[in-house]
């Protein structure tokens, strides 16, 4: 998972962990800004587009996938 308004990412497992995950490391991130004295910084969801694909591969006896 990633946060770049933020700089923060994370993973996990399953979502549950990855989610747990990047939320720890948000809170931690603000945290840091906070006590250093910085400004945190907001997105601009005007400009902020989420969004998923599918794509076909092609047929392949000799591939093999890894799950991320």
């Amino acid at each position: 998972m990633l946060c770049p308004t933020l700089e923060v990412v994370d993973y996990g497992n399953t979502i549950e962990e990855a989610l747990s995950n990047i939320k720890e490391g948000l809170e931690l991130r603000l945290e840091t800004l906070q006590s250093e004295g910085r400004e945190i910084p907001v997105d601009d969801v005007t400009q902020e587009i989420i969004t998923t694909t599918q794509v076909q591969l092609p047929s392949s006896k000799n591939q093999s996938f890894a799950l991320a």
